[in-house]
């Protein structure tokens, strides 16, 4: 059974003020915080995450389940790293229909991460 996956532009997808906190750093490791950082809503470092992807609006790729999630980012991370005319698409999962984390893969190997309460 193939699983459902919506497509959207960023903006057309979610609320600025559902985020809760945003990471940024390295699109490849951990998001434990050794390859970047983490930022809450009302610092410098959230609002400029928040912003710069709004202002990219990457196309979002939402899927409620994790095996298909996987498959999201690792596609994903092919085409952005090695297509020129793409500098931003991301993928997000979704749990009892609300998304529950966003990652916004990068053109320079980095990430915003988004989470969500």
């Amino acid at each position: 059974m193939e699983k459902k996956i919506t497509v959207a532009k960023l903006s057309n997808m979610i609320e600025r003020s559902w985020i809760t906190s945003a990471y940024t750093g390295l699109e490849e490791g951990c998001r434990c915080g050794c390859h970047g950082k983490y930022f809450d809503v009302g610092t410098k470092g959230f609002t400029r995450a928040v912003n710069n992807a709004f202002k990219l609006d990457p196309m979002i790729h939402l899927t409620d389940d994790n095996a298909t999630a996987n498959t999201l980012m690792n596609e994903i991370r092919k085409k952005v790293f090695s297509d020129p005319a793409c500098n931003a698409e991301g993928f997000a999962i979704s749990k009892n229909g609300k998304i529950e984390w966003l990652d916004i893969v990068l053109e320079n190997g980095r990430t915003i991460t988004f989470y969500f309460d």
